[in-house]
């Protein structure tokens, strides 16, 4: 299905490409037309809205990429298991929001748009939530390297 959408996304910019207006972020462009896609796609074979919660940036695992690694060398797998685990322990909008924000660099502005919410205020206070149950489940420290990356 991420195949099909993701075939699906580009044949349409590639067929739509001279209708396109221009944007800020071509990043947040492709991210929301694929969720919007996806979420179509998935409503189209279940015919269930509550499928949506298949998309990949609801149910992220934390990883680092092999930069990462080298820098934090000196943190074990168990403090990373110990991220993943607190990281499960929030909702699935938590986790998008979390994921939007700190893995793919995306503003509250556009993950506000992403995830249908009108009030910017929302995806703060979602974030802020979020952060609050991490901190309360792990240490500061180990949580830190991590999103200010």
């Amino acid at each position: 299905l991420v195949e099909d959408c993701t075939q699906e996304l580009f044949l349409n910019l590639s067929q739509s490409h001279k209708n396109l207006s221009d944007t800020d972020s071509i990043k947040f462009y492709l991210i929301k037309s694929f969720k919007n896609l996806f979420l179509k796609l998935i409503k189209k074979e279940t015919k269930a809205i509550e499928n949506a919660k298949f998309f990949i940036g609801s149910d992220f695992q934390f990883s680092l990429s092999a930069e990462d690694k080298m820098i934090n060398a000196q943190l074990d797998e168990e403090r990373i298991e110990k991220l993943n685990l607190a990281l499960s322990g929030l909702t699935a909008r938590q986790r998008e929001a979390i994921y939007y924000y700190y893995y793919e660099g995306l503003t509250i502005d556009q993950i506000a748009e992403i995830l249908n919410v009108g009030n910017r205020r929302t995806i703060q206070n979602i974030i802020y939530r979020a952060l609050s149950y991490l901190r309360s489940h792990i240490e500061l420290c180990i949580l830190l390297p991590y999103l200010l990356v």
